[in-house]
């Protein structure tokens, strides 16, 4: 599987049979451009603009259920329950992790997750090769808490979305701060292939 970084939280995940997965598009007043493709399948965190513009993409597809597990050619996605927020989503309401499973592969998108996850639903999520996780703080956790749960969860690697960059047009915390929490140094790539070595840590770029 090959794993693109468009900006934000949204990603292109292509298999090797070439079904193609898009995560949390975003409305363009977010600041990054807009995809070019029409995915097979899309997930979606949550229902708000910078996550949730299933318009930004052209043809027919399917958006993934966020209640039970979505079947489509040879991918499997499995939807767990979450809040946006510290106080159960009554701040800014549910959000939805996904883990996508494909080619042997198995990669979690924690959307704009906003808590620590407990050891059972950590366990629920399995082994993984892939941990897409928001460090920018203000709307989710924060760099220190995305370091804490990253570490807890081990994936093969972990890469950062959901923080800022010159694109975005509202304020995030750099990834900066959560690089130096994981205190491990992150390699700075747009596109990832799951079938090589991976580097332990990873903070997207589009440059």
């Amino acid at each position: 599987m090959i794993i693109q970084w468009l900006g934000h939280s949204c990603f292109k995940l292509t298999t090797n049979q070439g079904t193609v997965i898009a995560t949390d598009p975003f409305d363009p007043t977010v600041g990054y451009d807009r995809p070019t493709f029409t995915p097979d399948l899309l997930t979606i965190s949550h229902d708000h603009y910078d996550h949730n513009c299933a318009s930004a993409f052209t043809g027919e597809f399917v958006t993934a259920s966020r209640t039970k597990d979505t079947r489509l050619r040879d991918v499997r996605v499995i939807p767990f329950a979450s809040y946006h927020d510290d106080m159960q989503g009554a701040k800014r309401g549910p959000n939805t992790i996904y883990v996508i499973e494909a080619d042997g592969q198995r990669v979690a998108h924690l959307g704009d997750l906003g808590h620590m996850l407990s050891r059972d639903l950590i366990a629920e999520l399995g082994r993984l090769d892939a941990l897409l996780i928001p460090v920018g703080g203000v709307y989710t956790i924060n760099g220190t808490q995305a370091a804490q749960l990253a570490l807890s969860i081990n994936a093969r690697t972990t890469i950062a979305m959901h923080f800022m960059t010159p694109h975005l047009r509202f304020e995030l915390m750099s990834p900066d701060f959560f690089e130096r929490a994981m205190g491990k140094k992150a390699v700075r790539m747009n596109e990832i292939d799951l079938a090589g070595d991976l580097p332990e840590l990873i903070i997207p770029t589009l440059e």
